[in-house]
């Protein structure tokens, strides 16, 4: 339970400044997508793209691309980037989408390593959905070298995209409190306050807990370990395991890690005075455990545990949300412990 007082707010001066078109602690600002698709620069291209001629598109891109490269215009070349993957999908060629982009060179600045790591995990999930039928038969193969992408089996794409997570996860930190708008031609901010979700680590931290969530990958082990695992323990758990070693380790339960990476981003907000964000890593975990535990003994739990963390929240405008959380807990209750205090 937290101790401050709610009602003392600690003005932090940030040391990066945000300008118009620049984020000077993380590198270049994407804006916003009219803003660079009606450029000089990309005119042409999604000219031809709203034409329709997607190969004569792809084939500007990958001009870009090498001009950009060699100029060293972090910027564009991020965004040929993911046009180039984006048209080659768009063309059905998911699986040299994958290939092609995985191969490239990326810039190294922190915007672009989060955009293009993040697209890349999409990319892989992309070529898994459209190709599950086949990927899900093959067998997996021991070998020393590195595996043709014909070659990886589910367990294989699922580590890779954690590890694309895992990449931006350890660098988390130095994103500072930059806001989404830094990625906003790419990354829909949803219907959530910016008071609520409103920096780039908290799209970090919810895209890959969703990612995790997503039963789609689990193991075998990891479904049927679920049920001995249990909730007040999962609540305990400390940031102190949003570690590297710990979250690509596939013999740990991937709702442990999903509890570990939003206390992480509990407690970060915490530190920082952001009452509405801590509440809502809190709500998420809550969430979280309500959509894996389904018994009415575990539902009373978590009304309980939430019920307490709320009595410290009420001047904060997202109580609501956590009241409104608990009437979808009780609603799922026996019918004789519904009622809501």
């Amino acid at each position: 339970m937290y101790k401050k007082n709610i009602f003392i707010f600690i003005v932090i001066t940030i040391l990066c400044s945000f300008k118009a078109n620049s984020s000077p602690s993380i590198g270049p600002n994407f804006g916003s997508l009219s803003t660079w698709k009606n450029s000089t620069e990309w005119k042409e291209v999604y000219k031809l793209i709203d034409e329709q001629k997607l190969q004569k598109a792809l084939n500007k891109v990958q001009a870009k691309l090498n001009s950009f490269q060699s100029k060293q215009d972090v910027k564009n070349w991020t965004v040929a980037l993911i046009v180039k993957q984006n048209l080659l999908n768009g063309l059905h060629s998911v699986e040299k989408s994958v290939n092609e982009f995985k191969k490239e060179k990326w810039p190294k600045n922190l915007s672009s390593q989060v955009l293009l790591n993040l697209y890349y995990a999409q990319t892989l999930r992309n070529y898994y959905n459209y190709y599950s039928w086949e990927i899900n038969k093959r067998e997996k193969v021991q070998s020393k070298q590195k595996l043709n992408l014909k070659q990886w089996t589910k367990e294989d794409i699922f580590t890779e995209i954690q590890r694309a997570f895992v990449t931006v996860w350890k660098r988390r930190d130095e994103l500072l409190s930059t806001k989404t708008d830094v990625f906003k031609a790419f990354i829909k901010e949803g219907s959530y306050p910016r008071s609520v979700r409103g920096t780039v680590r908290d799209s970090l931290t919810y895209f890959y807990a969703n990612f995790m969530a997503n039963a789609t990958f689990w193991s075998a082990k990891h479904s049927n370990e679920k049920s001995l695992l249990d909730p007040n323990e999962m609540l305990k758990i400390k940031k102190d395991f949003a570690n590297e070693k710990y979250l690509m380790d596939s013999s740990i339960s991937l709702i442990k890690k999903i509890m570990a990476i939003l206390t992480d981003l509990e407690k970060w907000h915490w530190r920082n005075d952001r009452l509405s964000s801590l509440m809502e890593a809190y709500f998420e975990k809550i969430r979280t455990l309500k959509n894996n535990f389904t018994n009415s003994k575990h539902k009373i739990f978590l009304n309980t545990k939430l019920k307490r963390f709320l009595r410290d929240f009420k001047h904060d405008s997202w109580w609501a949300e956590g009241m409104y959380l608990r009437a979808s807990i009780s609603m799922e209750q026996s019918h004789d412990t519904s009622l809501i205090e």
